[in-house]
């Protein structure tokens, strides 16, 4: 019976029991890196709805303060906290012992404010008393997933929260009003040298009194006016800012009169740049300049997550969370120690930066082969990399890699020895060959066409020689045809062959039109939502086909432009997002 190796979350965390599984949510005992024993709620994040939520969760908990919260990890591919297994007494529990531990009430009504402005109940959170320095404290040990009114939660808080403010007592105690008693009125001392004086004092008093009310019945107004706004300030309700971009949110919470505190999340799914989450959510009602905070989304690198030791269907799950597809899965030989159907090799490799959408090649451990003995794949359409993974996996040695024109994409496997789920020995040497791009067209350049002579004129033919007559023969001599020849008594040599006949002015060799190489422009702008992509660009025209630009990583969203670029005759740029043609335009310069 084969032993199935242990599993590991994010690589850091090595699972000794499963506690809790729901659809979304997965409890597990685990070992640190160091040995110690921790508790790990790995939360499966599969859309924007649920990672918006897991952020608000995340930052909810961060923000309760709890000293059992070791970690609490927002990774693509890893949504996840780590806590101290502590067993305590709950909190309700506690309460029920010890009613008069105003300080853990006092606590308890602290953390239910914080977990109510991130949309969240007392009831929705597990709390216990854990015994601090100098007194017992409320400690949050684990928290629900929730989605609540600000309305809902005070309700459901109430029935906990309103005895605890109940009990508190206002120390404040209003001071007496001061009574001013009108002083008596004394007969003023008449004096002839200032006749005046007593008058002028009376209009002076009079005179004084009345805007020394008023400014007092001011001030009064105005204090009063202060303490209801202070006693009862105004409030606005959150708007909605999620999936909107960071100069927006900001000018819409200044026109809600509220004050943003932003921090970073990534996504790779979502535009960088836009909001991630809200707290608290929208249509929580909350005074004047409070505090809401967004995440706004600065996606780091994409990082190949390591599936070695996971079973298929786990390795599924982490790449859809990637929103990384399954590129191609092959059955290899289970290694010792191995079970059937776990992950035994990846490409790429784990820690790569890979971009959304991109093929991940997976090896699964199958049955076991013979002692000695082991068995191949099939390569066919794999690229290089990948094939020679599988066959290094597989127990074989590649000893040879064979090149053959193809219109496939370079690089991809068209054939192998040994075959296709053979069973060779280990150590066995296989050979591979494959695609590379057929040899360049090279242009047809016309030769120049010699002229054709004209017909030589034929020459006159010469009267044949005629024979010498013997007047004795008696017999008359024959030409070759048997007739008598043909004599020209007056000249009786033969006549010369004339030489041919060569024109005095022959025409100029004619040679065809080679087109000029003209310069035309180019671009192409990488769609925003791809992330960072390799992009290659090549070109075909009367001069073959070369390449534009070298496979280059550019992100998402930025366009390549080139202005002059010199092709011959008719041209046809192609344009490759990660070895896959994407875009086809073709140019005809003018010149």
């Amino acid at each position: 019976m084969l032993g199935k190796m242990a599993e590991r979350l994010d690589g850091k965390y090595e699972v000794v029991r499963e506690l809790e599984r729901t659809a979304l949510l997965r409890k597990v005992e685990a070992l640190d890196a160091n040995g110690k024993s921790v508790r790990v709620d790995w939360f499966a994040v599969l859309d924007p709805k649920s990672r918006s939520g897991f952020h608000r969760y995340r930052t909810a908990v961060k923000n309760a303060g709890s000293p059992l919260l070791l970690d609490a990890v927002a990774r693509p591919g890893a949504y996840y906290t780590v806590w101290e297994p502590v067993d305590g007494i709950d909190a309700a529990t506690w309460l029920e012992g010890h009613p008069k531990d105003e300080a853990f009430r006092r606590g308890l009504s602290e953390l239910g404010d914080v977990l109510e402005s991130y949309g969240f109940a007392l009831q929705d959170a597990h709390v216990i008393a854990l015994q601090g320095d100098k007194e017992v404290r409320p400690a949050l040990v684990s928290l629900q997933s929730a989605d609540r009114s600000s309305t809902d939660i005070k309700a459901l808080n109430a029935g906990l929260l309103e005895p605890i403010k109940v009990g508190r007592t206002n120390r404040t105690t209003a001071k007496p009003a001061r009574v001013v008693s009108k002083p008596s009125v004394k007969t003023p001392v008449v004096d002839s040298a200032k006749p005046n004086t007593p008058s002028l004092r009376r209009r002076l008093t009079v005179w004084g009194i009345i805007p020394g009310v008023a400014l007092l019945a001011l001030f009064g107004w105005l204090g009063a006016q202060a303490v209801a706004t202070f006693l009862e300030p105004p409030t606005v309700e959150v708007p909605n800012v999620q999936g909107k971009n960071l100069q927006d949110t900001l000018k819409i919470l200044a026109d809600a009169r509220l004050t943003p505190r932003v921090s970073e999340g990534s996504d790779q799914t979502q535009l960088k740049g836009i909001v991630l989450a809200q707290n608290p959510i929208a249509g929580t009602t909350l005074t004047e300049q409070r505090i809401v905070e967004i995440t706004v989304n600065r996606p780091r690198p994409l990082l190949m997550p390591d599936l070695a030791g996971k079973t298929v269907s786990e390795a599924k799950l982490a790449l859809t969370e990637l929103n990384l597809l399954i590129g191609r899965t092959a059955v290899i030989p289970a290694p010792a120690g191995m079970a059937p159907s776990m992950i035994v090799g990846q490409s790429p490799p784990a820690q790569t930066e890979v971009v959304k959408g991109q093929g991940i090649t997976l090896l699964v451990s199958g049955s076991r082969a013979a002692a000695g003995k082991t068995f191949i794949p099939d390569l066919s359409g794999l690229n290089f990399d990948d094939a020679k993974l599988i066959v290094t996996a597989a127990g074989l040695r590649l000893v040879e890699v064979r090149t053959k024109p193809s219109n496939l994409p370079s690089g991809v496997v068209i054939a192998q020895s040994p075959k296709a789920f053979s069973t060779v020995a280990l150590d066995s040497e296989a050979t591979v060959t494959v695609a590379v791009a057929s040899t360049a067209r090279k242009p047809i350049i016309p030769q120049p066409v010699q002229p054709v002579p004209p017909p030589p004129t034929p020459p006159t033919p010469a009267p044949p020689t005629p024979p010498v007559v013997d007047p004795n023969s008696g017999t008359t001599p024959t030409g070759p045809n048997g007739l008598p020849p043909i004599t020209n008594p007056e000249n009786p040599s033969p006549a010369p062959t004339p030489p041919p006949i060569t024109p005095e002015n022959p025409p100029p060799p004619s040679t065809a039109t080679v087109k000029p190489q003209c310069p035309v422009p180019f671009s192409y702008t990488i769609p925003a939502d791809l992330g960072t992509v390799s992009l290659e660009i090549r070109v075909t025209d009367d001069d073959g086909e070369r390449v534009v630009l070298p496979a280059t990583s550019l992100p998402g969203g930025q366009p390549w432009e080139i202005n002059d670029y010199p092709v011959r005759g008719k041209a046809t740029f192609t344009v490759f997002v990660d070895g896959v043609s994407k875009a086809v335009e073709e140019r005809d310069p003018k010149c």
